[in-house]
């Protein structure tokens, strides 16, 4: 079997990690003849593939035919998959896609504009009509694609990421400094967006004193949720530590992990607690609910802050059980390496079609 992965670029973010995770994994199996990394965009500080990485431009014609899989990941590189399709560039290859995100529901909260999210989300809907599989990412994502895509042929596999890892060596004094005041510490690692509910964190703190809350990441909402903080009073206990290359190591420093996201695909942040067995508090998104139970999470209602308040005490009370709880959860369904099996038997069934 050989593979093709055609990415928009190696930036460190979520589509292209599962990509390296997939790649890493099956890079061992005597099945795989041959794979390679396609990429249209160079960005700093690329993440590292276990094989060859080539950057090519939209217009570029590859060797298609001497891949059996062309595996796409985002908007563009489905529509570079697409293009070259319709020239009769590609004929014999399978193409498949991972679907990310509920495409609408995202570029509604980007844009704020119903108008630009369906008509981005219909030129995607016919851009999918020439792949051979739709991978979505949960069982919940798959009935809402099933209701709007064209093409039907859609599968779903759960994220996974390696096992967690933390360097025994590593402090950070700010943060210990804030443990050694007996201070609960309430963190997550994200992109700071709307999109991720963080706000709502911030308003818990009103009603949780002895409770700090450390975000690892950056973002356009930054600003606008320093200033809440100011404004509620507990600035003072919000802390905004910037992007993180091993945001793996802060984690040892959280009491809980919290996720209050809006929306979201199958967030890695959340697998990489549970893969380090933090306690979670996360918003009752149906992805979360489907992929957690309430034995393994501690979940709240979205914009109910006293539900989240009462969610972070759950969390704390029943802390221990909950971090070896949904660390089994994490060994038994969210492994890169489950995830990559669950892709490869997807490659297989489409080569024989």
């Amino acid at each position: 079997m050989k593979i093709a992965m055609i990415l928009p670029s190696l930036v460190q973010k979520a589509p292209i990690l599962v990509a390296r995770d997939i790649l890493k994994e099956i890079a061992n199996n005597n099945q795989i003849e041959t794979f390679k990394v396609f990429y249209l965009d160079k960005t700093e500080n690329p993440i590292e593939f276990p094989c060859e990485v080539q950057k090519i431009s939209f217009f570029e014609t590859l060797p298609f035919d001497q891949f059996d899989i062309l595996h796409s990941h985002t908007l563009r590189t489905d529509f570079y998959l697409f293009y070259h399709k319709l020239l009769g560039r590609i004929k014999h290859s399978k193409l498949i896609s991972t679907l990310h995100q509920y495409n609408y529901i995202n570029f509604f909260h980007q844009f704020n504009s119903k108008l630009k999210a369906y008509l981005i989300s219909q030129i995607w809907n016919l851009i999918l009509y020439k792949h051979d599989k739709i991978i979505v990412l949960s069982r919940d994502m798959g009935i809402y694609y099933r209701k709007r895509l064209l093409n039907k042929k859609i599968e779903y596999i759960y994220n996974g990421r390696p096992a967690g890892a933390i360097n025994s060596l590593f402090e950070d004094k700010e943060l210990q400094d804030i443990k050694n005041k007996n201070f609960t510490i309430i963190g997550t690692s994200c992109r700071i967006i709307k999109l991720k509910g963080l706000e709502q964190v911030i308003k818990s703190l009103v009603y949780l004193p002895n409770t700090y809350f450390v975000v690892l990441g950056t973002g356009q909402e930054k600003e606008a949720l320093s200033n809440l903080a100011v404004e509620l009073g507990v600035e003072k206990r919000c802390l905004f530590l910037g992007f993180k290359n091993d945001p793996l190591n802060y984690y040892q420093y959280f009491d809980i992990f919290v996720l209050p996201s809006r929306v979201e695909g199958f967030p890695l942040s959340l697998i990489e607690a549970a893969s380090v067995k933090k306690a979670i508090v996360c918003s009752n998104l149906p992805i979360l609910t489907e992929a957690f139970s309430e034995d393994e999470v501690s979940f709240f209602q979205l914009d109910d802050i006293q539900s989240l308040v009462g969610a972070i005490h759950n969390a704390l009370n029943h802390k221990k059980t909950l971090e070896l709880k949904v660390y089994e959860k994490y060994i038994n369904a969210y492994t890169s390496k489950k995830m990559a099996q669950n892709y490869f038997e997807v490659y297989s069934k489409t080569i024989k079609g």
